[in-house]
């Protein structure tokens, strides 16, 4: 389920943001590829219209945060309409991916225009909240084999998994993987090898 789901009687939010006349699509980007980093203009917001995207940010130590993995459908760079004006967090294509971006201008515009697109867009802040608080609670309270199991379970049997199709494989190295259960990598390391999970 992706985290901008809307009422059935209306476009959803991504499809609302891509569609403005001065969104701007760009295709075919290579894992590796950085849409943005710590410190960056939050001037504009976006839609993942295929691939995954995610949003992390880097620690002293050399210690990874990884907050979100973004799905296709995901509007992500929220914080573009939150009244920040630099980025938090950083923003790097993990499988290949499209993106659409719209100025904040343009949205604003739209949301002056449509006040509904507010109700959507708390919808989309209260998911984001749920799943953090849900990351939170694995933190404090579960061992890394069993966040690293909850992960796993989650994606092959949540809204991912098509019922027709296997389930899809995410593709995480290590060091994300560590980032997003909240571990070292050497850690996390151990605790795959030890349990025979796998990780890019």
């Amino acid at each position: 389920m992706t985290d901008n789901s809307l009422p059935p009687n209306g476009p959803s939010l991504g499809a609302r943001l891509a569609g403005l006349r001065g969104a701007v699509s760009l295709g075919n980007l290579a894992r590796g590829t950085t849409l943005y980093l710590p410190g960056d203009a939050a001037d504009r917001i976006f839609v993942l219209t295929s691939g995954r995207v995610k949003i992390s940010i880097e620690g002293t130590g050399g210690k990874h945060c990884l907050f979100h993995v973004v799905e296709a459908g995901e509007v992500f760079g929220e914080e573009t309409l939150m009244g920040e004006e630099t980025r938090p967090a950083s923003a790097e294509v993990i499988e290949k991916a499209s993106v659409t971006m719209a100025l904040k201008g343009d949205v604003d515009q739209l949301a002056a225009e449509h006040p509904d697109f507010w109700h959507l867009f708390s919808t989309l802040l209260a998911r984001r909240l749920q799943n953090l608080r849900q990351h939170l609670q694995w933190v404090t309270f579960l061992e890394v084999e069993q966040r690293i199991a909850r992960l796993i379970l989650q994606w092959e049997g949540g809204a991912h998994a098509q019922p027709d199709e296997a389930p899809a494989e995410l593709q995480l190295s290590q060091r994300d993987l560590a980032g997003l259960v909240g571990a070292t990598r050497e850690t996390t390391s151990g605790a795959l090898k030890a349990n025979a999970f796998q990780a890019g």
